[in-house]
C-alpha cells in the first residue's frame, strides 16, 4: 500500500530523521526512545506527571466513580450502571509546540 500524502512519519522514519540530524546511529536513537519511555512510565507511576520542557506535559487524571442511576432518554427511562473510579492519561502540548501551529 503506498504511503498517504501529508501523513505523520512512522516510528522508523522519525528515528531515521533524528539520527540524520544528530550524530547518532538509528540504534542509538531507538535506545534513547526506550529510555525515555522507561523514565516517563516511572515518573507517571511515582509522581503522576512527566514533562518534556517546552514540548509536552503528560499527567495522570483520576476519574471519579459514578453511581447507578436512571435517566430519561428518548422518552424512556433507562438504567445506567455504576462505574468504578479509574485513571486516565492526559497529554498537553506546551508553548513551543502551540507556537508552531
Amino acid at each position: 500500500m503506498p504511503p498517504k500524502k501529508n501523513s505523520a512519519p512512522t516510528k522508523s522514519q522519525a528515528q531515521s530523521t533524528i539520527a540524520a540530524k544528530t550524530d547518532l546511529t538509528k540504534a542509538q536513537v531507538a535506545s534513547v526512545f526506550d529510555a525515555l519511555e522507561a523514565v516517563m512510565t516511572q515518573s507517571l507511576r511515582a509522581h503522576g506527571t512527566f514533562t518534556i520542557n517546552g514540548l509536552i506535559k503528560v499527567r495522570v487524571v483520576v476519574k471519579k466513580a459514578t453511581k447507578a442511576r436512571t435517566i430519561m432518554m428518548f422518552g424512556e427511562e433507562k438504567r445506567v450502571a455504576a462505574k468504578p473510579a479509574s485513571k486516565a492519561v492526559r497529554a498537553t502540548v506546551l508553548k513551543r509546540v502551540q507556537d508552531v501551529v
